[in-house]
């Protein structure tokens, strides 16, 4: 019973590939990734498959060379999972991870802290970060007992901008710090919320709200200075912290004249309470 639920909902993969081969061929590849023991391998897969003896290059060129889009993937489970269990609104929760890699010459791989690491030291470890989105099943409406239950939605990779070297020239030291402020964690957040908002609008739930739920690090002035549309935007926060607006027509305070200053290089009347 489970496995002709799980083939039913991998059928729907056929509008992602240009070929019914291809389809069939992806969906093997899955079933072997997803029961095959050991190493989540593409050889591995193809053993649970028994064609360990057979021509490996068409599996392979499944995933270098076959014009096809990862999140259309995902179109079975937004279609089905939505209409099924989320009546009134959608509950899509975002985090980032990191995967631990050992080969030293993955290029996208970087030393970062174990969020494992006791308190009292900090770890660190080789591998990928990615930010993944989860949508978020309420289950306990259909029996009033089981926990929600996270579907996976995307899982993209982010990497962070590489420091350049301490004998990098000022061109390339400003082009560094311009660089983290558009690629970073937050940006990515921001990207990944507006194309899942475009993405659940194209499969024609344009009429329900979007509740994207995230950790602390989303909790900045990056993600919540943004635009959404029909989205409600969630994160955690540290305990002292102090959220306020600026009241209409009010002057800049002394830090910011002093930064504006130091900037444009004009001199600016002192004020009483600053020493000489």
């Amino acid at each position: 019973m489970l496995l002709e639920k799980l083939l039913d909902l991998l059928e729907g993969w056929a509008s992602a590939f240009r070929q019914q081969r291809t389809c069939a061929r992806a969906i093997a590849l899955a079933l072997g990734l997803l029961c095959g023991l050991g190493r989540r391998t593409v050889t591995r897969a193809i053993c649970f498959n028994n064609r360990q003896h057979q021509d490996w290059s068409a599996d392979y060129k499944l995933f270098n060379r076959s014009p096809w889009d990862a999140h259309a993937l995902f179109g079975p489970v937004i279609q089905r999972a939505i209409a099924q269990y989320c009546p009134k609104q959608i509950v899509v929760g975002l985090d980032d991870t990191g995967i631990k890699r050992s080969g030293k010459k993955v290029k996208t791989a970087y030393w970062q802290r174990d969020p494992l690491s006791p308190a009292f030291h900090t770890n660190l470890f080789w591998g990928q970060r990615f930010l993944q989105a989860s949508l978020l099943t309420p289950l306990y409406r259909l029996d009033g007992e089981s926990s929600p239950r996270g579907l996976p939605l995307r899982f993209e990779e982010v990497t962070p901008v590489r420091k350049p070297a301490k004998k990098a020239t000022k061109e390339q030291k400003a082009a560094y710090r311009q660089a983290k402020k558009t690629h970073n964690l937050s940006t990515a957040f921001v990207a990944m919320v507006r194309e899942l908002r475009q993405c659940f609008d194209c499969h024609g739930f344009h009429h329900k709200s979007l509740i994207a739920v995230g950790d602390g690090s989303f909790c900045n002035k990056t993600t919540f200075r943004q635009t959404f549309d029909r989205t409600i935007l969630i994160t955690r926060a540290r305990k002292d912290l102090r959220l306020c607006n600026a009241p209409p027509g009010s002057r800049p305070s002394l830090l910011q004249q002093r930064d504006l200053h130091s900037r444009t290089g004009l001199s600016r009347p002192r004020h009483p309470l600053e020493r000489g």
